[in-house]
């Protein structure tokens, strides 16, 4: 078994700074800067090196800020487990970057990600439990191209109509002959097609 020496120290700059370190030693070292009196400024190491090496922290809290999923809540362990999710999210964009050498926005890779993870994961049966969504929904109706076509008729149908998924979703029984041609699911023309794809 590994022996780990953790050490905790507690330093006062302009306020109280706690520490939880496991590669630093408990000595003090000399910043090379001097104080109001002329006295050499001495930090502990921990402290010393966080200060010189914070410059990636600041920037990875400056690419989270615009993409960032953590919202306000009480609870202190929904926001560590979104911040962890963000931070796996900065990690995983700044490995594909060095892996590609394309260089994309942070936002269009974490949306491109959202897409792929829907068009694999994301079921077309839509979702279980309560809720008033369509049986049809499907991951890649929010993508690509869609247009209008009509229903083809039928023995079975021979109106070439179906009810439109889009007035299910409200509680409305309304009948129309066209469809996404794409997707395959039948839609009012004004306005479900456009609600259906956004």
């Amino acid at each position: 078994m590994m022996n780990v020496r953790l050490l905790r120290k507690s330093w006062m700059d302009k306020r109280l700074v706690n520490m939880l370190t496991n590669c630093h030693r408990n000595v003090n070292v000399d910043t090379g800067k001097r104080d109001k009196k002329g006295n050499p400024k001495i930090k502990p190491a921990c402290i010393a090196d966080y200060n010189q090496n914070m410059g990636g922290v600041d920037k990875s809290d400056m690419m989270l800020s615009s993409v960032e999923c953590v919202r306000k809540t009480v609870k202190w362990y929904k926001k560590l487990f979104f911040h962890l999710l963000d931070l796996a999210l900065l990690n995983s964009y700044i490995a594909w970057v060095i892996v590609t050498k394309k260089n994309v926005g942070l936002a269009k890779y974490q949306l491109e990600l959202c897409r792929q993870m829907l068009e694999k994961f994301g079921t077309a049966s839509g979702h279980e439990g309560g809720g008033n969504r369509s049986k049809h929904a499907q991951p890649g109706r929010l993508i690509g191209r869609h247009f209008p076509g009509l229903i083809e008729k039928t023995e079975t149908n021979r109106k070439g109509m179906k009810q439109c998924v889009q007035c299910s979703v409200h509680k409305k029984r309304k009948e129309t002959r066209y469809m996404c041609s794409t997707c395959s699911v039948p839609l009012c023309v004004v306005p479900c097609l456009d609600n259906y794809h956004t």
